[in-house]
């Protein structure tokens, strides 16, 4: 037996290199930044949603599509093309989400919170809600407009 020495990132993930261990640290402080503008979420969301402002949503999805960027450059050039042109047009749902969601990266994770926010900027606790509207027994939480 022999010791065997690895390296923890910040959201606990195991690296065999310090360096690897550093670029994921520093991909989740890129992460973090581009979902600032619309905050952190809530623990009672099953009750209803938060209202973000519509640019908020636009400024947090373009900044996680340019980090996700090179996941699509080689493979996917037409995402990568959208990208670059016009972020707006990318769906939260789009193939986008299925590509991202294969990856399994905290950049996944973050895309899949702008699914659970529609067009009028309501983040919900499902992106079936985003999708259908929201369930009319539901209320605002929260204002962040």
């Amino acid at each position: 037996m022999k010791p065997v020495t690895r390296y923890q990132a910040n959201d606990g993930t195991l690296f065999l290199t310090e360096e690897d261990a550093v670029k994921r640290d520093e991909l989740l402080a890129s992460i973090a930044q581009a979902m600032a503008p619309l905050g952190g979420t809530r623990d009672d969301m099953a009750a209803g949603w938060i209202q973000h402002a519509p640019i908020n949503v636009f400024e947090a999805k373009r900044a996680l599509l340019l980090l996700a960027r090179p996941i699509f450059a080689v493979n996917y050039p037409n995402i990568a093309k959208a990208i670059d042109t016009d972020p707006a047009s990318v769906h939260p749902h789009s193939g986008v989400a299925r590509i991202l969601s294969e990856e399994n990266t905290p950049i996944s994770k973050a895309w899949d919170r702008l699914g659970r926010i529609d067009d009028e900027g309501r983040e919900h606790s499902q992106s079936y809600y985003a999708m259908h509207g929201p369930n009319p027994q539901h209320a605002c939480l929260e204002d962040r407009r």
